[in-house]
């Protein structure tokens, strides 16, 4: 009976430090988070910025992350380095295409996949493509849902231009306990009230 005890409580708490991406821990609390991965920019509130995580992938250049007071981490957002690239929008699909195959060999098919021009669109041309990114009436996306014990809930992949010849590609995660930081980031002290 002991033993089932001890098996439970060492199965619990490793899932509120399950393993997360970029070498973080589902759970990390910002001065944990700190540790690892140096100076924070505050970007708003329970909102932050590192340059650095224990492990990067060499197409981020910034990892923004929801650290919440009482759940700690349970979101982060790798930001992509810049992407010169030609009005078709090559060089972004071409990397967006690379991490997708990664993701998808890690992850299995991603349960979303999106690639389409909004209707009525003037954007609608082959060397218009990375200018109707730009103005947000292209999508590129791709998402999956993989649910695993190292803490990852869902994960979204996803282009974006800076203009007609930039952009990047972004990975966002959200972990096991995201649904408790987004509650907690949305509960309003109405005590004064």
């Amino acid at each position: 009976m002991r033993r089932i005890v001890l098996v439970s409580l060492l199965a619990l708490s490793g899932f509120a430090n399950a393993e997360a991406p970029f070498g973080l821990k589902t759970g990390m609390s910002l001065s944990e988070v700190k540790k690892v991965s140096g100076v924070a920019e505050v970007l708003d509130k329970n909102y932050y910025s590192f340059k650095n995580v224990p492990k990067p992938y060499k197409a981020f250049k910034d990892y923004l992350m929801l650290i919440t007071p009482q759940n700690g981490l349970c979101k982060v957002l790798g930001w992509g380095k810049p992407i010169t690239t030609n009005v078709y929008g090559d060089g972004i699909k071409d990397e967006f295409a690379s991490i997708k195959e990664s993701l998808t060999e890690k992850y299995g098919t991603p349960v979303g996949d999106y690639n389409f021009l909004r209707s009525g669109s003037i954007w609608k041309e082959p060397n218009d493509w990375t200018m109707g990114l730009y103005k947000e009436e292209r999508t590129l996306v791709a998402a999956w849902e993989p649910n695993e014990e190292n803490g990852v809930k869902n994960i979204m992949l996803k282009a974006r231009a800076n203009g007609p010849n930039s952009g990047q590609v972004t990975l966002s995660y959200e972990l096991s306990n995201s649904p408790s930081c987004f509650k907690e980031k949305g509960d309003k002290d109405t005590s004064g009230l």
